[in-house]
Order: structure tokens, then C-alpha cells, then sequence
């Protein structure tokens, strides 16, 4: 427990990466946590919204875009992390993808 906060973030560095069977300690790795976020992304595209919105945790809404888009800015994570209240826009579908457009106010380049 005391070390939780300096070791949260090891594991979903290492999903970025490309390595997504590390595990959270004593909880779940990056396989689990793209499927269980990519499920609840599905059923939203599902519903036929046109403009859906979502809330869900700032720093899981962060680690599924990197980990989900097509152009992915990874510096945003330290260089812009979402504040409580910040929103993160993209564009796309299950089957083609997901694009980046708006990083609470960032426009990344496509």
C-alpha cells in the first residue's frame, strides 16, 4: 500500500508501450482493461447516438485513447493530463478505428 502511488502508474506505462500482459499488482493487466473499456466504448457506438458522452475516470480515459487511436500523443499524458473535469473527443468506429481530435482543447495533428 505504501508504495501504490509511485507504482500505480508501472504497469499502464508499459500497456502504452505495447506490453500489455503486465499486470497492476493484484489486479488487472492492460489485456483486461482495453476489453473491459473497449465493451463499454461498443455498447455506446451501439446505441446509434449521434453525439454521445461519457464520464469515466480521467486517467482511464487517458490510457484507452493512447492505447486506441490511430494517432496517439503519448507526451500528452504528462505534458497535458486531463484535469477532473476535462474531455477528450474521437471520432471513428469499432471497425475502422478511433481518431484522436480534441485532448481537452488540443487539436492533435491526424
Amino acid at each position: 500500500e505504501a508504495d501504490a502511488a509511485t507504482t500505480a502508474f508501472l504497469a499502464p506505462a508499459q500497456w502504452l508501450a505495447g506490453n500489455r500482459t503486465v499486470r497492476i499488482p493484484g489486479s488487472i493487466d492492460g489485456n483486461d482493461f482495453n476489453g473491459r473499456f473497449t465493451e463499454a466504448v461498443q455498447k455506446i457506438y451501439d446505441s446509434g447516438d449521434k453525439n454521445p458522452v461519457a464520464f469515466a475516470h480521467g486517467g482511464s480515459i487517458m490510457l484507452w485513447t493512447m492505447m486506441n487511436v490511430r494517432n496517439p500523443r503519448d507526451a500528452l499524458l504528462t505534458s497535458h493530463p486531463l484535469p477532473n473535469t476535462g474531455r477528450v473527443v474521437v471520432r471513428g468506429n469499432p471497425v475502422t478505428g478511433w481518431t484522436l481530435v480534441d485532448w481537452d482543447g488540443i487539436t492533435p495533428p491526424n
